[in-house]
């Protein structure tokens, strides 16, 4: 059975939805969208790309769309037009089911498909990878994960990502409940008011995860089964969950968007070893261990994770040569080449050790710094160009040939025009030239030393006490020196910065700050405005 015949069959009148005080049920969830399948033009098979924000009429929308045996794809609303035109353009989407643009139609023609997520490329441009029913619904009744009818999931994730999808059609399939978020935005909020309002089950990636263990632990007090992946683990945020939570089944995975939204889990709790394992093979799903010729490993040693199973994703849409390099057929069956690099143990559980090429992951958005790296290299007059981690987000460093060239600010603006927010880096600098190593190689340690030369103190107090406050926890949650007309984004905050700041505010202040009030105002002197205000 496909996703949607798993969802039809649910008790209708069970609560499918959640979001505020509004709830929907299956009844009205399934009319609703064979009212919106009437009228979608496509055929089995198309590509149907859907912008809406996370609400009832997006799941909807969704189920609309695999009714009718056709392919979705979510662009978020606020991604900006340049990135959502190229998703449209890659997908070949026949419809684009929206609230503010026309649909356009074109020729499609994927087989065998369920929906599509994007990846980031190693060429600059992303990946469009095509997730099939058989790997979501392989996730949907893994025996470790026990989804069921009385699952009741909060929906925290981007809609653009994979877990979105497990979010979202693990519980449905089962008869289960989706509690939508109230914004665009994750917050700490949502977990209390979620688990007040009945959920059970949550996926967050490892930065948010830190965030609920550092600033809010009583909060997941509720919860049933936590699960969470994307990042490398923190263990000590884990034994501080572990320990407070004994009664919470905590799950630990991992598992790229080519191999449909997990490919290992495992049980975590206390005491919390020393290093975290991914966890183990969920069901369907096989990993093996290779070397540069492919080959299997010994035991013991680290090898690349080679993923097989029913969970693969088809390939990638409409790419058949990178198709080809990194879905294999092997002596073992058909694989996806991860690019990651593990090691396993003794118990047959597997540890994550790191990636064989440059890919990043920022806020549990996978990223690959030669996309943020062309859109600043495209700029007149800048020459080299380099991107590296820092402070759990980006640095942009580039050089200039020429007067024209931008400053760092225009740069960061490009890259916010032309890509999704994970990309935009925290920090740009431009030097005179990029520092190499003596072997002539990007010297990634004294670009990581730049960042910390030439910080300006902090600020001293205000008169404003609020812009003081915000001062004090921007210093105290991210070592962030500003003073009150700082764009505390470009100096350096990233998403999980705000959130931090938002429910810091919130507590310390005793009035509510909403996380995308400090996405929108940007600077301690223009937040103060808009909570006063």
């Amino acid at each position: 059975m496909k996703i949607h015949e798993l969802v039809a069959a649910a008790p209708l009148d069970n609560i499918a939805l959640r979001q505020g005080d509004e709830t929907v049920t299956y009844r009205e969830l399934l009319a609703e969208a064979d009212a919106i399948a009437a009228r979608l033009p496509v055929r089995a098979g198309d590509v149907v790309a859907v912008s809406l924000p996370a609400s009832p009429h997006l799941i909807a929308t969704l189920l609309a769309v695999l009714s009718l045996d056709a392919v979705y794809t979510v662009i978020p609303p606020d991604w900006p037009p340049a990135r959502a035109a190229q998703v449209l353009d890659q997908t070949r989407a026949r419809v684009l089911v929206t609230t503010e643009i026309q649909p356009r139609e074109v020729a499609a023609d994927p087989a065998d498909g369920c929906c599509v997520f994007f990846t980031s490329g190693s060429t600059g441009r992303p990946k469009a990878v095509l997730a099939t029913h058989a790997g979501v619904l392989r996730v949907a009744f893994d025996p470790l994960l026990a989804f069921s009818a009385r699952t009741s999931m909060l929906q925290a994730a981007s809609t653009a990502w994979d877990i979105f999808a497990m979010e979202v059609w693990a519980p449905l399939v089962h008869g289960g409940t989706v509690v939508l978020g109230d914004g665009p935005q994750f917050e700490l909020s949502w977990l209390r008011d979620g688990i007040a309002r009945g959920v059970n089950t949550v996926f967050l990636t490892a930065s948010l995860f830190n965030l609920a263990a550092e600033d809010d632990l009583d909060g997941l007090t509720g919860l049933e089964v936590l699960m969470s992946g994307g990042e490398r683990a923190s263990v000590k945020h884990w034994a501080a969950v572990a320990e407070r939570h004994p009664d919470i089944r905590l799950l630990h995975g991992y598992g790229p968007a080519e191999a449909t939204i997990a490919t290992t889990f495992g049980r975590v709790t206390h005491p919390v070893p020393a290093e975290l394992s991914i966890g183990w093979p969920i069901a369907e799903t096989e990993i093996f261990l290779l070397d540069k010729a492919l080959r299997p490993v010994p035991d013991g040693t680290p090898g690349e994770i080679a993923i097989g199973g029913p969970g693969l994703a088809a390939g990638y849409l409409y790419d058949e040569a990178e198709t080809a390099r990194r879905f294999r057929e092997l002596p073992q069956g058909r694989v996806y080449l991860t690019g990651d690099i593990a090691t396993q143990n003794p118990d047959g559980s597997y540890t994550f050790v790191g990636r064989r090429d440059r890919q990043l992951k920022v806020s549990g958005v996978r990223v690959e710094p030669s996309e943020i790296e062309r859109v600043i290299s495209d700029l007149p007059g800048v020459g080299s160009v380099a991107v590296i981690p820092a402070n759990g987000g980006l640095a942009a460093f580039y050089t200039t040939v020429s007067a024209d060239a931008p400053d760092e600010n225009a740069a960061r603006q490009a890259v916010a025009e032309a890509l999704p927010s994970a990309f935009v880096p925290g920090r740009v600098v431009r030097l005179a030239e990029l520092p190499v190593t003596e072997t002539g190689k990007l010297d990634h340690a004294r670009l990581t030393a730049i960042l910390t030369e030439g910080v300006p103190a902090p600020s001293p107090s205000h008169d404003s006490g609020l812009v003081a406050e915000i001062l004090r926890w921007l210093t105290e949650i991210a070592q962030l020196p500003a003073d009150a007309d700082t764009d505390i984004f470009a100096a350096g905050a990233t998403s999980v910065t705000a959130i931090r700041l938002a429910h810091a505010l919130t507590q310390s202040t005793g009035r509510a700050v909403p996380a995308p009030t400090i996405f929108r105002h940007r600077t301690p002197a223009a937040i103060a405005t808009a909570l006063t205000s």
